[in-house]
């Protein structure tokens, strides 16, 4: 049995690693879909011009390279 600790470094992980092998198979999946869902809106929200001149595909992932480099204190 995993302790909490591990369950919450797995999580994390999740989190961080982009289409890896812990976020597309592991049970986080749809909680790493509305992290990065919540970073490009915030970002959209944010940026808006930027959205819609470099386009909503590009955008999104980059607001997700952008949300792993400067992570949430």
């Amino acid at each position: 049995m995993r302790s909490l600790r591990n369950l919450q470094q797995e999580f994390g992980r999740s989190l961080l690693e982009p289409g890896g092998a812990a976020a597309t198979r592991s049970r986080f999946q749809i909680y790493v879909a509305n992290v990065y869902g919540n970073w490009s809106k915030a970002l959209g929200c944010a940026y808006p011009i930027a959205r819609r001149i470099v386009g909503e595909s590009f955008f999104e992932g980059l607001a997700g390279v952008y949300a792993r480099a400067h992570l949430s204190a």
